[in-house]
């Protein structure tokens, strides 16, 4: 470290950070210090993630702080051999987040890509492994890596020197990890959840927990437990019939603009297998935040529930603080999971023209929403989630889509400070047709409390493209409250009245899981 002296404020930032990374960890991650007395020199140990070719690999870094940290950013080496594009021979990590916020035409990087005060600890080793599967090729440290690794894609892996190489080593890492004591996560599952480490050499207050609570590591098993520690007999068929018969907080569902209830299927059907009350709601065409509030609550009360956890996606997350906030007196929602969301509406490039969509035909609409989907090449799960988007999309009529699109574009903002108190979990995934980077770093800084969970990919609609994970995501964050147990029910919302003097007027059709058919109420 220099000899400069750290500033007061470096050392509350870093006693801040390694206290939250030792209680909630970053998954595939553990870190510690180098020694207890120094806080600007931390050992890293990189888990290499399920399916890349790192997988199964255990490498460790030294990650070094300045004195005047988060006004200058931490450095990387690795200590472990690592064959990268962009690690250079001594181990030192070259990526754009760790750079000074200077302006350099030169570098191919900007502004927002480098470093700043509002990034941490956490974002950095995020964005380690997004550079593992994803090297940036424009600017490597290693040539002869970046050349290899660049005939290795264009071949779609036929040439094999590359792979050869990063298996070898992950495998040689693994070995030496194994030698200590460590065991490294081979599934997804043990990558995102079971981050505990367990070793032979004790290490108080420094090993890894679970992945938000010791509680979790269970989740998963194949028992048949329940989810939220419940009432229920513990006899969870899969059916929807665990759990006990009143529960006053299920996980409502939101959909974004293009998207409908079913859209949330996997979500109905994967977590009523666990005991999980779900519903998937679909709003009638409401013009108006108030009024959606206003119906959104009728529909509570309609159930019969005092509060409900939420899960919005896009446009549901943003509609999901709404309603947080302007109950936040009288609070009505228990917990969020904002998914692929937002703060502000203003980020949108249509909300000039919000007051013109009841204008427009629902053709001219739906091209709009269309034009927002990715036309990348795409995994299939990916591919398959926009197909099923876009049949949704087509089931729309003129005025859900003039309404929903009103709502995304009309200027308005969340305040976050109303929501201080909610457990909230910020679920995102890396891919900038999701979520542009400046958008999710605003999300980040309204909610500093937040437990993020991040998926690799996914794209716009994680919920159908990497549902497993999702589920997962979903049930990690139930786990912390009772009362979410009880039979599935997939609920689609219809000519809720405006008015709140007319609660009785509406109409809610569900299909419920266990009786396998829909009524009408």
């Amino acid at each position: 470290m220099s000899n400069t002296v750290p500033t007061s404020s470096a050392l509350r930032a870093l006693a801040l950070e390694y206290k939250s990374l030792q209680e909630e960890p970053v998954e595939g991650f553990r870190v510690k210090l180098l020694g207890e007395d120094n806080l600007f020199e931390w050992e890293v140990a990189i888990f290499g993630p399920p399916d890349t070719l790192y997988q199964g690999g255990y490498f460790k870094a030294h990650m070094k702080f300045p004195p005047d940290y988060p006004y200058s950013p931490p450095s990387i080496r690795f200590l472990t051999k690592v064959w990268h594009p962009n690690v250079y021979e001594n181990g030192d990590l070259c990526i754009s987040i760790l750079h000074p916020p200077v302006d350099d035409p030169q570098s191919g990087e900007l502004p927002c890509e480098r470093w700043n005060p509002t990034q941490s600890v956490r974002t950095v080793l995020l964005s380690v492994i997004s550079l593992l599967n994803e090297p940036n090729t424009f600017s490597p440290a290693n040539v002869d890596a970046s050349v290899m690794y660049r005939r290795w894609r264009d071949s779609k892996g036929k040439d094999k020197e590359y792979e050869n190489i990063i298996r070898k080593q992950a495998q040689v890492a693994r070995t030496e990890a194994e030698k200590e004591g460590i065991v490294v996560p081979l599934t997804l599952e043990d990558y995102c959840i079971k981050t505990q480490v367990k070793s032979t050499t004790q290490e108080p207050q420094l090993d890894m927990t679970d992945f938000y609570d010791d509680d979790y590591d269970d989740l998963d098993t194949d028992s048949e437990e329940e989810v939220d520690g419940g009432d229920g007999d513990g006899d969870d068929s899969g059916n929807g019939e665990s759990g006990p018969k009143s529960v006053s907080c299920p996980l409502i569902c939101l959909p974004p603009v293009s998207g409908t209830a079913d859209v949330f299927f996997q979500q109905v059907l994967g977590l009523a297998a666990r005991g999980v009350r779900v519903i998937a709601a679909e709003p009638p065409p409401y013009w108006n935040m108030k009024e959606w509030c206003d119906g959104f609550k009728r529909l509570i009360d309609y159930l019969e529930l005092d509060k409900v956890h939420v899960f919005g996606a896009s446009l549901g997350g943003f509609i999901a603080q709404k309603f947080a906030e302007l109950t936040s007196n009288c609070p009505r929602v228990a917990s969020l999971v904002l998914c692929n969301t937002f703060t502000d509406t203003s980020v949108f490039e249509y909300h000039d023209s919000a007051a013109l969509f009841w204008l427009l035909p629902s053709l001219v609409l739906k091209r709009m929403l269309m034009g927002n989907f990715t036309t990348d090449k795409l995994d299939k799960r990916m591919a398959e989630a926009i197909d099923f988007m876009v049949e949704r999309l087509e089931s729309l009529n003129q005025s859900e889509l003039a309404s929903r699109l009103t709502l995304n574009c009309t200027p308005c903002y969340i305040k976050p400070q109303a929501l201080l108190h909610l457990p909230i979990t910020v679920m995102d995934v890396w891919d900038e047709c999701a979520l542009s980077s400046r958008v999710r770093e605003d999300l980040y800084k309204s909610y500093p409390h937040a437990k993020l969970a991040h998926l690799k990919s996914g794209g716009n609609f994680p919920y159908l493209s990497r549902s497993d994970e999702v589920n997962l995501h979903l049930l990690i964050h139930l786990r912390q409250f009772d009362g979410t147990d009880l039979s599935a029910s997939y609920i689609s919302l219809h000519k809720m009245p405006a008015s709140t003097n007319q609660p009785e007027e509406g109409t809610v059709s569900y299909f419920n899981q266990r009786e396998k058919v829909v009524k009408i109420s």
